[in-house]
């Protein structure tokens, strides 16, 4: 071990909830490819699945709040992510089927994930982030301004058909949850 990571309590993870990241990442991916295989899902089916990624998702980083986090600065930081998911998901599944809304919903989600991802590298632990957490770090970056970037875009340039919807959903999705399991497995070591 080194000094380092002595110096910050270091116990085997760089990011002490790197499980919450890959369950996060998990769902992300899973919800990626159901909307390529599902081309022809309509509206209330992909308003059913948003809803339940942000839910699941809320409940996973709500659970990693009570888990602990050991060597985040941010130790907030899990179950605000995780409410803003729930509340999210909750008002997704209530609302009546719309294009509209639910690209608006998605470009705020993108936005705040992407925010959560590059406040959660920037909060990382500076002497874990030289020594073993490089990668981790370059990971939740790209993740974050790849989700910026994303939200944004899809509020100022909403898609036109469902077919485009379902096709920047999942493709955002999948790119997505490959960096943010990246980004865990890479901090779970």
């Amino acid at each position: 071990m080194s000094d380092a990571q002595a110096n910050v309590g270091y116990t085997g993870d760089i990011i002490k909830d790197w499980w919450a990241l890959l369950w996060y990442g998990a769902f992300l991916l899973i919800f990626g490819v159901i909307a390529y295989i599902m081309s022809d899902m309509n509206l209330t089916d992909l308003t059913i699945w948003f809803a339940g990624l942000l839910l699941f998702s809320g409940i996973v980083f709500v659970a990693a709040y009570f888990k602990g986090t050991m060597l985040a600065k941010n130790k907030l930081q899990p179950l605000t992510e995780g409410i803003v998911y729930f509340i999210l998901g909750l008002v997704v599944l209530l609302m009546a089927p719309d294009s509209e809304a639910m690209l608006m919903y998605f470009g705020i989600f993108a936005l705040f994930a992407g925010l959560m991802r590059v406040v959660e590298a920037f909060t990382m632990n500076a002497a874990v982030k030289q020594s073993i957490g490089k990668i981790c770090f370059i990971m939740l970056l790209v993740a974050g301004f790849l989700s910026l970037i994303v939200g944004i875009y899809v509020l100022v340039f909403p898609a036109e058909s469902m077919l485009d919807i379902l096709w920047a959903v999942g493709g955002y999705a999948i790119i997505y949850a490959g960096l943010v399991i990246s980004a865990a497995l890479s901090g779970s070591k």
